[in-house]
């Protein structure tokens, strides 16, 4: 993941939806208080954006994780603290401004943020686990060190501590533990739980299942495990992040019920496989296809009826998206149109049925000042899209 994000900002598709599309007030004030229209539109849509920089009180322009609380407000994980905007006003937390108030210092660097069943808010921050605690407004410390996951899974928190799975009890107001990695030197970085109730553990050195009696079963040998999405099919999909030790990449797709892996290497001269090897964030849209980021390759289409790759590469000379290196996607099935956000090229929209992108970094210069070029990470809240 790129570190290297510059701006946050709020994009409305729609214009005829921005008085009611979040229920919340302090969202509401989002749409009808703070939006800059900018002179382009996707189709016959305006889109509108709000720029929310360090000017308007984010603590730093690196944005590793986005969350919405039970409150609807907006937090931002960066890497000198959390942000949390509430629609009108943000609030900073960072170390600074906790040592003057002589609290629970709160560390720098933010990657996960997820919720509770109760609304609370848990977050790392340097290698620490920091709860939030939605009805006293307080954070507090529930673990110093080697912190390197956090995910909610049905409203319980599920934590990555050093080789060690876990999850916060908040009737004991402790850890119950879970499973432990199968050696000292791997750590957990994504978590999840399936439709047909297995638990999944994508690891810096391999994937695993989670057997009944709480075991781990091996079922990736030795690579390290950036994300996992589950499709409507309920088949699991695995992307593998190429680190400079590993040569084999690409995407693994397990099918539940035949208990094996398909392996998708990285070959630009079939279409039988992806285009590049690093890949990253993956969605589905409505015809069950999958749209799959890469850092290099573009975005890659895999075809579920043919099971054939079609890639979108950058190119000046046509119609095209705006980079090949993508941090983030969005789909919205309403508009059937896929968000994506890139290094360098800002966000791309694109339009499925027309076959058609749209690069408002490069089409108007007006959107290059408001929301940047580098987005990396973007969310779909109540039919809004937040980058």
């Amino acid at each position: 993941k790129d570190n290297a994000f510059g701006k946050i900002f709020y994009l409305s598709p729609l214009n005829n939806r921005t008085a009611n599309v979040i229920y919340y007030n302090t969202m509401r004030r989002i749409i009808i208080s703070l939006i800059l229209l900018v002179g382009f539109c996707s189709g016959t849509y305006p889109i509108y954006f709000k720029h929310i920089g360090m000017q308007e009180g984010l603590s730093q322009l690196s944005v590793m994780a986005i969350y919405q609380d039970n409150l609807g407000r907006m937090w931002f994980g960066t890497e000198e603290g959390i942000s949390i905007y509430d629609g009108v006003q943000t609030k900073v937390y960072k170390p600074s401004e906790f040592h003057r108030q002589n609290a629970n210092p709160i560390g720098n660097q933010t990657h996960f943020i997820a919720g509770d069943k109760d609304g609370n808010v848990f977050f790392d921050s340097d290698q620490s686990l920091i709860r939030y605690d939605i009805q006293t407004q307080k954070f507090s410390c529930l673990r110093k060190s080697n912190v390197y996951t956090v995910a909610s899974i049905k409203g319980t928190i599920w934590v990555g501590i050093a080789d060690s799975i876990l999850t916060w009890n908040p009737d004991k107001n402790d850890f119950d533990f879970v499973t432990r990695l199968e050696n000292r030197n791997q750590r957990a970085t994504c978590l999840l739980e399936d439709s047909g109730g297995r638990y999944w553990i994508g690891t810096t050195d391999g994937l695993f299942r989670m057997n009944d009696d709480k075991s781990l079963t091996c079922m990736i040998m030795g690579e390290d495990i950036y994300d996992l999405y589950e499709d409507s099919k309920y088949n699991l999909w695995i992307s593998i992040r190429m680190n400079g030790m590993y040569k084999r990449d690409g995407v693994n797709y397990f099918n539940p019920e035949t208990d094996i892996f398909t392996v998708y290497a990285a070959n630009n001269s079939r279409n039988d496989c992806l285009n590049y090897p690093f890949v990253g964030n993956m969605v589905e849209d409505k015809d069950n296809n999958i749209w799959i980021c890469t850092e290099g390759g573009g975005l890659n289409f895999f075809d579920r009826k043919t099971k054939k790759f079609t890639y979108f590469m950058a190119d000046e000379n046509r119609n095209s998206i705006a980079h090949n290196n993508l941090k983030a996607i969005a789909y919205s099935p309403e508009r059937n149109k896929l968000y994506i956000g890139t290094h360098t090229g800002g966000l791309s929209i694109y339009d499925i049925k027309n076959k058609r992108f749209k690069n408002p970094y490069f089409e108007d210069p007006s959107y290059a000042v408001i929301a940047g070029d580098r987005i990396n990470q973007m969310r779909i809240y109540n039919d809004e899209l937040i980058c």
